[in-house]
């Protein structure tokens, strides 16, 4: 057995990003990691809802900032921590 990647029974991974909508390069590729089945991992996802379409990614909206801190993300991070 390898000992360098020793991962306990069931690890649990916080992600944290957007899915889609809107359907980006990001977006996507965190889906397919969310919705593959694995043996061994649980995910626990916390979803960035930054940007309402194509054109709101990359620009500085003051909604973003809300989002980040409001009332979504903390209380989605706070409880999966044993």
């Amino acid at each position: 057995m390898n000992n360098f990647m020793y991962l306990p029974k069931k690890s649990k991974i916080l992600v944290v990003g957007q899915t889609p909508p809107p359907y980006g390069g990001q977006a996507i590729i965190i889906e397919q990691i969310l919705n593959f089945h694995y043996n061994d991992i649980s995910f626990i996802h916390v979803r960035m809802n930054f940007s309402s379409d194509m054109n709101d990614i990359g620009k500085v909206q003051i909604k973003k900032f809300f989002e980040l801190f409001g009332y979504r993300t903390a209380p989605a991070i706070f409880k999966s921590v044993p």
